[in-house]
């Protein structure tokens, strides 16, 4: 289910790259891009859009950050 939600949100951003940017497709571009490069996209000037697999990995690290925090509050007990 969630690969579903990946591919889409990827489709979609892809076929709004024909579109005049606008403040929303620019900022979910941007947070596409920097989910991507969590998981090792590099975002160099001529690189393709990121694919499914990196946008995933980069999800991946970002749920284990998020869980590295929770465990980090949880240990200090701030």
């Amino acid at each position: 289910m969630l690969h579903f939600r990946i591919a889409s949100l990827n489709q979609s951003e892809r076929s709004n790259c024909l579109i005049q940017p606008v403040f929303g497709i620019l900022a979910k571009h941007n947070y596409i891009v920097k989910l991507a490069r969590l998981g090792g996209y590099l975002a160099r000037t001529h690189d393709p859009p990121p694919g499914n697999t990196v946008i995933w990995r980069g999800l991946s690290r970002l749920t284990d950050i998020e869980l590295g925090i929770m465990i980090g509050v949880q240990l200090v007990g701030n």
